[in-house]
């Protein structure tokens, strides 16, 4: 028998998510960022649950605060833990005098009215967001990595491909 009919509508569509698995984009991405130091897991700051057990953000103060960098958001699930993670969200934080990556993250705990899709994720798997960083000192680099990331990964809550990339305009094929 097939899972697909123990499964309703309303348990599964509106969890969907698109998600791309692109070898080309991946190889791609990787041989941009050839020796990146971002490539390496030991270089990114622990996981860490975004809400704690009881729905109360969890403020982790051990991120930086004299450094910008790279965030990312995404779903673990509970059943195969260490295999169940989804990319949902990728961010970075240029350091300026008012702004750092532990400053930008906690931002995402008073979420604006008009980022519909970052409140959508928030409020389906708030309980399953984890967060991790990735410290970084120059602006440009983490522009760049940023946009390279989202570029390769296309995380589904990710609403703007970053402006500093090419897109190239169609050719007819007939």
């Amino acid at each position: 028998m097939h899972y697909r009919a123990f499964l309703t509508i309303d348990d599964n569509s509106s969890y969907e998510l698109k998600y791309y698995h692109n070898p080309n984009r991946w190889n791609r991405c990787v041989a941009q960022l050839n020796n990146n130091p971002i490539l390496d897991i030991n270089n990114w700051t622990s996981e860490y649950k975004f809400y704690d057990e009881n729905g109360s953000p969890n403020l982790n103060n051990q991120l930086p605060d004299d450094m910008g960098g790279i965030y990312i958001f995404y779903l673990k699930g509970i059943c195969l833990p260490f295999f169940e993670n989804y990319i949902l969200y990728i961010g970075k934080a240029e350091i300026t005098n008012g702004q750092n990556i532990r400053k930008r993250v906690k931002e995402y705990y008073n979420i604006p009215k008009n980022r519909y899709l970052i409140i959508e994720m928030f409020s389906k798997w708030k309980n399953h967001i984890y967060c991790r960083c990735f410290p970084e000192t120059n602006n440009d680099k983490i522009a760049k990595d940023e946009s390279l990331l989202i570029q390769t990964i296309l995380p589904y809550y990710n609403e703007d491909i970053p402006n500093n990339i090419s897109i190239q305009q169609p050719i007819k094929a007939f």
